[in-house]
């Protein structure tokens, strides 16, 4: 397993990243690995143009397939684009009414939805990003 170092943390202090808006995602499979495909050169060694080949495993077609699948999970969130890498995918998602997070594990937004639907303290959620995963997580139509 290679060493990664730490990145610095590019998040705004203080800022709610459950409030309406446009966010650029970048997601990484774990140790970096090639799990979605690769990129290949069509071409010359000098002019050849990259191209994504996707691993035979079907995950690349999963994650897209799931990742629009968002959208109709979850009320006021949709998925503007997404770029499938090798190891990472970019996305952009887009929330598009204003929820808040009232506790721990509550959530409400524009629909009356409260976190009342299993969401708990503990999937993994640490660091200042808590309050917008729990806030997806607990967005339901």
């Amino acid at each position: 397993m290679r060493e990664f170092r730490a990145r610095k943390d590019i998040r705004l202090k203080g800022y709610d990243y459950s409030s309406k808006g446009a966010y650029f995602i970048t997601v990484c499979a774990q140790d970096r690995e090639h799990l979605f495909g690769e990129i290949t050169l069509v071409g010359d060694a000098l002019r050849g143009i990259p191209e994504f080949t996707p691993n035979p495993n079907g995950a690349s077609e999963m994650i897209e397939k799931w990742l629009y699948e968002i959208e109709n999970k979850f009320c006021g969130i949709k998925i503007d684009k997404c770029v499938i890498m090798p190891n990472h995918i970019h996305f952009i998602i887009i929330i598009t009414v204003d929820h808040e997070v009232t506790g721990e594990n509550e959530v409400t937004g524009d629909q009356g939805v409260t976190g009342d639907q299993g969401v708990t303290g503990d999937q993994g959620v640490t660091g200042d990003q808590g309050p917008y995963i729990k806030s997806l997580i607990g967005l339901r139509q």
